[in-house]
């Protein structure tokens, strides 16, 4: 088993267990449970990057590429459209759709970005902000 693929299947375990504890969590403050420490994601994540920086610098960019996965695949269900549909209005093949909407790999282009969110008829922009600034940029 190559590197790569042990640092992808423990950082999908990382995040799947964050996953969990953050439900579990959300779970016991509903049935009123108070005591007891709970870390929320950004509490977790300041005592790892203190831990180990560069563990912390790889599960950041799997949230990233996993919530963009998410989304994607959310947007192409709920216009309920199947890969093959996407890739067709899309000019992309199939497989590429597949690794796009895989939480795992490489993070997809803008570009890619553009024409996913056009196949599917939405838009898509990046905001970038800070105090007193901020700008929308449309992709698709």
């Amino acid at each position: 088993m190559s590197s790569n693929v042990k640092i992808e299947k423990a950082i999908t375990g990382l995040r799947d267990l964050a996953e969990l504890v953050e439900s579990k969590a959300r779970s016991a403050k509903k049935a009123g449970f108070t005591k007891g420490v709970v870390l929320d994601r950004e509490e977790a994540l300041d005592r790892l990057k203190k831990a180990n920086p560069q563990g912390a610098a790889l599960l950041e960019k799997s949230h990233l590429k996993y919530d963009v996965a998410k989304t994607l695949r959310a947007l192409r269900r709920h216009m309920d459209f199947s890969q093959e549909q996407v890739a067709e209005e899309s000019g992309m093949r199939q497989e590429a759709i597949s690794r796009i909407e895989s939480p795992t790999g490489s993070m997809p282009t803008l570009e890619s970005l553009k024409r996913y969110a056009e196949a599917c008829g939405a838009t898509c922009q990046i905001e970038i902000s800070v105090d007193g600034f901020s700008s929308k940029i449309k992709l698709a």
